[in-house]
């Protein structure tokens, strides 16, 4: 696991294997905070349930790779309407619901769940459908 100094606390970045079912979409629930990266590439955020306020920011981002240091660019370091970490969705802390969304992502889809009290965290189940056609990275060492 990598780590990435955001605000005033260094988040661990978590990239679990989320499997593309058979049917229906890929679902993944985000129980502490940090930085998660679910999908790589083009993807569509269908939904976000809310089941925990906990307290922070709740925030989803189109990108990927926050490692790098150009997931999260700078005021003005990005060229014009460049979209990797681009935010699309913020959440500030006690706000319970369902969103359900259709947010097309260029780069990948990252959730980043900061701030507030330690030991209480936002709590979401988040859903969204994979590209059908983008093959799985392929590995130098494979």
């Amino acid at each position: 696991m990598a780590e990435i100094y955001r605000q005033d606390k260094t988040l661990t970045i978590y990239r679990p294997e989320v499997p593309k079912p058979e049917i229906g979409s890929k679902g993944f629930l985000v129980d502490k905070k940090g930085i998660f990266e679910l999908e790589i590439g083009p993807c569509v955020l269908r939904g976000i349930a809310c089941t925990h306020s906990g307290s922070g920011v709740f925030e989803i981002y189109d990108g990927y790779d926050a490692s790098v240091g150009v997931f999260f660019p700078k005021v003005g370091s990005a060229p014009k309407g460049a979209p990797n970490g681009r935010r699309v969705f913020f959440s500030g802390a006690s706000q319970l619901g369902m969103w359900t969304l259709s947010v097309g992502m260029h780069h990948g889809l990252t959730v980043v769940a900061h701030g507030g009290t330690d030991g209480i965290p936002t709590v979401a189940t988040i859903v969204w459908e994979a590209n059908p056609m983008r093959k799985k990275p392929v590995l130098i060492n494979d």
